[in-house]
């Protein structure tokens, strides 16, 4: 009725309020028929005659219910909750002429003023049994509001010694200020029941083939529309060149297709095999994984394998709790399979067929990306920033210990290419290796790269570069000290430096490099809760750069 939708228009709170009473209404009704009337299910509208026909085409702009009662003046398909069938498939527009036949009385009715904001609430349940466990969403057709995006606002994140910081773009006087990604004009949220309110934001005109599967039983859907729907807005494309989508004239197009599914039918979600973690009481997303070398762990982003929300941080920590005797554990993250990591990225990326998994300062701070940090906190040294999507190599600690942050912006377009070649979202796997406790295999200390062999330990032996993942700007120093009497000789087996990935190195440069001197290292001094600063009392013999043999 108008005075339901007017009170959805006060708050969000009055309007689900207001959309928990419409949906009592309308399930009381459906569930009992009624003198003379057959008895509906969850997913059918009782007609006033007490004939059932499908909830989803209560308001849908055709007449189904003989007495005309599933198209009411000024009806909208908002402000209600549906259920459905498992097996069936059930389809949900917002037809525009509604809207604004709607926002029309709403003016009239504040003489000629501007209406409130048009405001739609869609509950989607899923209440078990033949009602399915998990609700599948597909925005067939979505353009609400504008989105604007960033131009590198956020600036770009650099690493170095393990710590993370932010270096800002200088600015000339007369150069514009960086602009942050924002939703205009109107938008959509969704949240799930019993989860955290992220109020992350889609907006702008969809493209491509976008998926949503609920973590919960139950999705609430909120669209909000701040300016006037204008007539023919609901007929355009909504795809530019390329696939990549065209910004909202300001217009609405919502076109929804849902359905219900069983815990046993989502068999990528729900294979009983893998393990995700103990999800963190009271937050969204963040998991505990252990004893990961005894069972499968996955480490999945929220919504797998959907499209995951927006304004999203989630936290995952990897512990080994005890190595074998003798061993040292160390975490890999890694992830073979390209289609399996996607970690959205603007529709721009996609229109010269350049999707890579990116890295550091290729990821834009303002957008969604993933940090790998080498211990217990996000405070350890960061040793990965990736962004993109792509199969993912090896990412090691170097120890038992690994944190990860996935961290997405608070607005966006609903985009993901057709045809569907790989994921939206990620899983990476997760598993432990075991070297020698003994051996010079790993870092003793988080951030310092150190090793000491001497001869009064053992004259002959074989040394090896950290097999796990170093921060940027590492230094790695080995000190090789012998008898009086004796000479340090050093062969070579194998000697490899891999070349920046990022394409960001100048031929110019020799960033990674091998240096050796002859002679002896001593501390010049010790600042308290930092490495040590050496005086090299030795001559530099060879200095090796990039491919070059030693």
């Amino acid at each position: 009725s108008i005075a339901a939708l007017q009170a959805a228009r006060n708050s969000n709170n009055a309007a689900l309020a207001a959309a928990a009473a419409a949906a009592a209404t309308v399930t009381a009704s459906s569930v009992d028929g009624g003198v003379g009337g057959q008895r509906c299910s969850l997913a059918q509208f009782r007609c006033a005659n007490g004939t059932c026909i499908s909830a989803a085409k209560y308001c849908d702009g055709t007449v189904d219910c003989l007495d005309k009662s599933d198209e009411p003046k000024l009806c909208t398909a908002c402000n209600r909750t549906l259920y459905g069938e498992v097996g069936r498939t059930y389809e949900l527009q917002l037809q525009p002429h509604q809207v604004q036949q709607f926002q029309q009385e709403q003016q009239q009715q504040h003489n000629g003023g501007a209406p409130l904001p048009f405001v739609c609430h869609l509950n989607f349940t899923a209440p078990g049994g033949a009602y399915g466990d998990i609700v599948q969403l597909n925005f067939a057709k979505f353009s609400i509001g504008k989105f604007v995006p960033g131009t590198g606002g956020g600036g770009v994140a650099f690493q170095g010694g393990g710590a993370h910081h932010q270096q800002q773009p200088q600015h000339h006087r007369d150069m514009p200020q960086p602009q942050h990604e924002a939703c205009l004009e109107g938008f959509m949220t969704i949240r799930e029941q019993g989860l955290p309110d992220l109020n992350g934001r889609w907006c702008g005109t969809a493209s491509g083939y976008t998926i949503y599967y609920s973590e919960t039983k139950s999705v609430n859907v909120t669209l909000r529309l701040d300016k006037l729907v204008q007539s023919g807005t609901g007929a355009s494309s909504g795809a530019g060149p390329g696939g990549a989508p065209n910004e909202s004239p300001g217009g609405l197009q919502f076109r929804l297709i849902y359905k219900f599914l069983r815990h046993t039918d989502a068999k990528l979600r729900n294979d009983n095999r893998i393990w995700n973690g103990d999800l963190v009481a009271g937050t969204y997303c963040n998991r505990n994984f252990y004893d990961c070398d005894k069972r499968i762990c996955r480490i999945r982003s929220p919504n797998y394998p959907g499209v995951y929300p927006r304004n999203l941080t989630c936290k995952y920590y990897i512990n080994h709790r005890t190595p074998p005797s003798g061993l040292h554990a160390m975490i890999v993250l890694r992830q073979p399979d390209g289609h399996k990591l996607n970690i959205k990225e603007q529709a721009t990326h996609h229109e010269a067929n350049n999707r890579i998994l990116r890295s550091w300062e290729q990821c834009d701070s303002e957008q969604d990306y993933l940090t790998i940090h080498d211990g217990k906190t996000l405070e350890a040294p960061m040793i990965g920033r990736i962004c993109g999507g792509d199969a993912l190599p090896d990412i090691v600690s170097s120890g038992s210990d690994m944190t990860i942050q996935f961290r997405t912006s608070p607005y966006d377009v609903l985009f993901h290419p057709n045809p569907v070649t790989f994921l939206p979202g990620f899983e990476l796997e997760v598993h432990i290796l075991y070297v020698n406790s003994n051996s010079q295999s790993y870092i003793r200390q988080p951030g310092r790269c150190e090793f000491s062999i001497s001869a009064f330990e053992s004259q002959t032996g074989e040394l090896e570069s950290p097999q796990h993942t170093l921060p940027p700007e590492s230094s790695c120093i080995y000190h090789f000290q012998g008898r009086r009497h004796e000479t340090v000789w050093i062969s070579f087996v194998k000697y490899h430096s891999a070349i920046d990935p990022t394409g960001f190195e100048s031929p110019a440069e020799c960033v990674n490099q091998l240096r050796i001197w002859d002679g002896r290292w001593s501390v010049s001094s010790r600042p308290y809760g930092s490495h040590p600063e050496y005086s090299r009392n030795a001559s530099l013999i060879e200095q090796i750069c990039r491919e070059e043999v030693p």
